[in-house]
């Protein structure tokens, strides 16, 4: 038999160098296989500017912080996944000393843009951490197929298309936005 792989944990791979560290998926660091996965095409990199620039005029604003994901740790220690973009509400803020490494405390909202090489068993997989970890409110932005799947813990996926509007639910009340415009 061979040897089995080391599973690692989050304060491990917090001492990998550099970007190696940015994701783990059930104690495995990603490394550069992450940045390949994650490449971005312009398509999917227009729908994050245009959800950042939303974010800045709306009511969200002024009731947490908004932008690129944070690392944080899921407390059934299953995955580690900083997500495209992400919310926190101020009131849920860790203090300024656990800051640096990675969080205890997962986003308010977490927002995943798919690219072309999402594979869909690793895509569910995600979604399934994240709603794990204590995300309230999932977005998962296809800008291929123009839709969006919203999920939040306990309840029915709903996926909602170019018609359709897109809220901030009990996360981020007031927060609204056509799905046309995200691909527009």
């Amino acid at each position: 038999m061979g040897e089995r792989p080391r599973r690692w944990t989050a304060d491990d791979l917090w001492e990998l160098p550099g970007r190696e560290k940015e994701e783990m998926i059930d104690g495995c660091p990603l490394g550069p296989k992450a940045k390949e996965r994650r490449l971005g095409f312009f398509r999917r990199s227009m729908v994050e500017f245009r959800l950042v620039q939303r974010f800045g005029t709306e009511p969200a604003a002024g009731l947490g912080l908004f932008g690129p994901g944070f690392g944080f740790v899921a407390p059934s220690g299953r995955g580690l996944h900083p997500p495209d973009l992400a919310f926190l509400r101020y009131r849920r803020l860790p203090g300024e000393a656990a800051w640096d490494g990675l969080s205890s405390v997962a986003p308010d909202l977490a927002i995943e843009v798919l690219g072309l090489v999402d594979e869909p068993e690793r895509v569910a997989k995600e979604v399934a951490d994240y709603l794990e970890g204590g995300v309230a409110l999932l977005w998962v932005v296809d800008p291929v197929e123009r839709s969006v799947a919203v999920h939040a813990p306990g309840q029915s996926v709903r996926v909602l298309g170019i018609g359709d509007e897109l809220d901030g639910g009990d996360v981020l009340p007031g927060f609204r936005v056509a799905v046309a415009e995200l691909f527009r």
